[in-house]
């Protein structure tokens, strides 16, 4: 799941840019798990996989329910009230996810995750409105008009995520001189690691 991999990039780069084994890149040479994890790298890994995964299922299950047009009911009800409860679930779990994983890792008084729960938002909101059974397409009638969407939904979300993609490739900012002990810090020393605030 992205999100393991996307808290694990928050909490180095509470220390410092994060590596491609921070993003859980494999590599072969250990040298390499070392370099700085590229931005389609860490493009990749605001996408949460296994949420959008359960969305599509959930989404797919909402239309399979949708009864055939008959003479007597031509438009049926296409669920949309659900399938957008199904949306806001998608984004907002996330965002939640994303940030209760964090804090997990990093330990009190880190940084709040401001650029990781954003990136993983749009990538959620991005995905969740281009599958097929989305409830935006099942707003528009015409197929050029829905692939004009998909095309638009998702060159906004991509855009997005480059951006935030390539924050996530440095170091955080940092503010004040608050220390944290991480996860990490504690498995390499008995003694807490400064690690800053973000604002």
């Amino acid at each position: 799941m992205s999100v393991g991999a996307l808290t694990s990039i928050g909490v180095a780069r509470n220390l410092r840019a994060p590596t491609k084994s921070d993003a859980g890149e494999r590599t072969e040479d250990s040298n390499e798990a070392d370099q700085a994890a590229s931005i389609p790298e860490l493009l990749v890994k605001q996408v949460p996989t296994s949420l959008v995964a359960g969305y599509t299922a959930v989404t797919a299950t909402l239309v399979a329910l949708i009864p055939e047009p008959t003479s007597t009911v031509p438009n049926p009800d296409e669920l949309l009230n659900l399938r957008w409860i199904a949306f806001f679930v998608l984004v907002l779990s996330s965002a939640l996810l994303t940030g209760v994983v964090y804090y997990a890792k990093a330990g009190r008084g880190a940084r709040k995750p401001v650029l990781e729960v954003l990136g993983v938002t749009i990538s959620a909101a991005g995905w969740g409105l281009v599958v097929p059974e989305s409830p935006i397409l099942a707003m528009v009638d015409d197929v050029a008009r829905s692939v004009g969407t998909v095309a638009v939904v998702g060159f906004v979300a991509i855009s997005l995520n480059t951006v935030t993609a390539a924050g996530l490739s440095r170091k955080a900012k940092t503010s004040g001189n608050s220390e944290t002990e991480t996860v990490a810090d504690k498995d390499a020393s008995d003694s807490p690691e400064t690690a800053a605030r973000q604002v």
